[in-house]
């Protein structure tokens, strides 16, 4: 892509997402109509795994790797790095039409159906998708009422997750601040209890062990936010772009 290309993109284009101050996620319009979207990604630190496998190419495996498992997807139309900066890396690909379980979830009352949830949830652990970035955020509900997944970069597959994997993914699932509030008696109660009655396992030992690893992913979180100065985040706070940027 051309400096003069990526100009264009940033004016003609809605800016949805920073890193650093510069664009990172742009919504545009094709020129036969279609809404895509084109995301960036800026060099990492040198001790980054990004130096070894770009993030923007292990995005465009893992498009490629979920829609082979029959798991919705976006689908990546192009390709490529900045010119003049060869370690700005670049995706474009068709906007998944639909909305965000976030945005479901803050509503009151919330219109999110916990049951279905967890079974999409399990699903993707049953197919061996381990994602990192499993949120509220990153989960879609698509137009045509499917749930696919967006913001795919950090991923591993598996034939199967095994029971810590899946802890662990859950862990990570419920411990953002900002949704927690939607999670009821503790972290990710329904969520979690939901997918122990969809799998078989024994919900009360489920819990205790999600709730282990929250609090440890919490108490990191807060450390870290120390480190930069920052105050801790409340049950129902997000950061903003320049902290999570930070």
């Amino acid at each position: 892509m051309s400096p003069e290309a990526f100009e264009a993109l940033c004016r003609d284009g809605k800016i949805i997402e920073t890193k650093q101050l510069r664009p990172a996620v742009i919504e545009h319009r094709h020129n036969d109509g279609r809404m895509q979207i084109t995301k960036f990604w800026y060099p990492r630190s040198p001790l980054s795994s990004d130096r070894l496998r770009p993030y923007a190419w292990r995005f465009v495996a893992a498009t490629e790797e979920l829609r082979r498992r029959r798991i919705r997807a976006p689908m990546v139309v192009d390709c490529g790095i900045l010119a003049k900066q060869p370690k700005v890396r670049w995706v474009t690909y068709e906007k998944l039409s639909g909305t965000p379980v976030r945005n479901s979830s803050q509503l009151d009352p919330p219109e999110v159906d916990v049951g279905r949830l967890a079974r999409f949830i399990q699903m993707l652990h049953d197919a061996g998708v381990y994602f990192r970035a499993l949120n509220l955020g990153n989960i879609l509900l698509c137009s045509d009422n499917v749930y696919g997944l967006i913001d795919v970069a950090d991923i591993r597959f598996y034939k199967s997750l095994a029971t810590r994997l899946r802890i662990r993914n859950l862990g990570s699932f419920c411990a953002q601040p900002g949704d927690s509030g939607y999670f009821h008696d503790g972290p990710a109660h329904a969520i979690v209890t939901a997918y122990c009655e969809a799998v078989g396992f024994d919900t009360r030992e489920i819990l205790a062990k999600v709730d282990r690893n929250v609090r440890s992913r919490r108490n990191k979180m807060i450390r870290i936010r120390r480190r930069r100065g920052l105050a801790p985040l409340k049950i129902g706070e997000y950061p903003t772009d320049r902290e999570q940027n930070a």
